[in-house]
């Protein structure tokens, strides 16, 4: 009895066990219990649980094993009792996909978790991302100092609805300069201990201060998502003690980043780049403003 020919007729049936043993020994010129012993030293085990074995996995379990397979042979290796045969547009009949890469990114997308967890450590962290991006802090004044091109006006009003949140105390006036087609938001004073310390500090040593809510904030400001010719995600940054830090805590968070420059951190890699949308973007969802939901809307290529 050849393997793959029982494969394919043992996979194709749904008849009861018994139609199906009567059909092999037809076709092979055998017994019925000669059927059921040589099925049993081929497959090493019985046909009733051989015939479950055979079958197409449903979408749930495929989607499990592509997480854990780092290619599509390892895959396969999964799905032995599966033939050759069915095996061709598996991708196609269970996940609507053509090929390996994108039904292991469906799995990624479909498995890692975006639940967010407010923390009160947001409040230092906003700060430290609002400094490295795009505020302005006065130290003599303990005031900060927002400003944003016109058609980013919603994220500056998200800013202002954070900040003042945390520190009711600020001014919630947001200002218009026609001239320069920009809108600008000054806090009045606000800073002292611990947030005046960072605002002053050199900025390299308020990395640390940033959490996964701190590094959405950044990522919002300095942070940029090109899906041209390659999918590349990126932070723009001061300089090299800063892009050298910011690396090190991504990298710790398992977003395998590098320095490009001294003015650039960069990450490639469609498998960390879902990883960083899930876990970085997507749980900071409800907070982004229309005007920047670009950065954070990942495109499947």
């Amino acid at each position: 009895m050849d393997k793959e020919d029982l494969i394919k007729i043992i996979a194709s049936r749904d008849e009861d066990t018994v139609s199906l043993v009567e059909e092999v020994a037809n076709k092979y010129g055998c017994s019925t219990e000669s059927v059921y012993w040589n099925i049993r030293s081929i497959f090493g085990d019985k046909l009733k649980n051989l015939k479950w074995k055979f079958r197409e996995p449903s979408k749930e379990d495929f989607l499990r094993s592509l997480l854990f397979s780092k290619d599509s042979k390892e895959l396969r290796q999964k799905y032995i009792y599966i033939s050759f045969e069915q095996w061709k547009g598996i991708y196609d009949r269970v996940l609507s996909v053509s090929t390996f890469s994108k039904a292991k990114e469906l799995a990624m997308l479909a498995s890692l978790p975006t639940k967010f967890i407010p923390v009160t450590d947001n409040n230092m962290a906003m700060w430290s991302a609002c400094r490295l991006g795009d505020g302005s802090y006065d130290k003599k004044r303990k005031s900060w100092k927002i400003e944003h091109c016109h058609w980013q006006r919603g994220w500056l009003e998200k800013k202002v609805e954070m900040f003042s949140k945390s520190f009711p105390q600020v001014s919630t006036k947001i200002t218009y300069n026609e001239k320069r087609n920009t809108y600008s938001w000054y806090s009045g004073k606000i800073g002292e201990g611990k947030y005046h310390e960072a605002g002053i500090c050199d900025k390299y040593l308020i990395i640390e201060n940033l959490n996964d809510f701190g590094l959405w904030f950044l990522f919002l400001d300095d942070g940029c998502y090109s899906h041209t010719n390659q999918q590349v995600v990126n932070y723009a940054v001061e300089n090299m003690e800063i892009a050298t830090r910011l690396c090190e805590l991504l990298n710790k968070k398992g977003h395998p980043f590098r320095v490009a420059n001294k003015n650039t951190v960069v990450m490639t890699g469609i498998e960390n780049i879902i990883k960083f949308f899930k876990n970085q973007l997507e749980p900071f969802n409800n907070l982004v403003p229309e005007c920047m939901k670009y950065k954070t809307t990942y495109v499947k290529i």
